[in-house]
């Protein structure tokens, strides 16, 4: 499967996207500095205000229509799980299997067994 490039359209808009979230977190970046310094004074206040920091990072993203914090889409699973990255993961497990199995061997036979 080959992938193509993105638009002309596209590539702005992504880049919008990119400046405007660029323009909240600095937006949300004084607050937070806030909360620091709250927390050391205060170490009751650092739990309320880590809180309400990330209450707020969650309203921001929501309203830039960021998806993230809500969880993956059906778009990002079938991006995730492709025919390719479901085999490497299957590889892997079969590895730590065989590894776990050899493991297991070797310590029944050395254990000195009757056999």
């Amino acid at each position: 499967m080959t992938k193509r490039k993105p638009t002309e359209t596209e590539t702005e808009t992504l880049e919008q996207a990119e400046s405007d979230a660029a323009a909240e977190a600095a937006a949300i970046a004084p607050s937070t500095a806030d909360a620091k310094s709250d927390a050391e004074s205060d170490p009751k206040a650092a739990g309320a205000a880590g809180a309400n920091a990330a209450l707020e990072a969650a309203a921001v993203a929501q309203a830039a229509g960021d998806d993230d914090a809500a969880g993956p889409t059906s778009a990002d699973y079938s991006t995730a799980f492709t025919p390719r990255n479901v085999a490497v993961g299957l590889a892997i497990v079969a590895g730590l299997v065989a590894l776990a199995a050899s493991r297991h061997r070797r310590k029944r036979d050395a254990g000195g067994g009757d056999g």
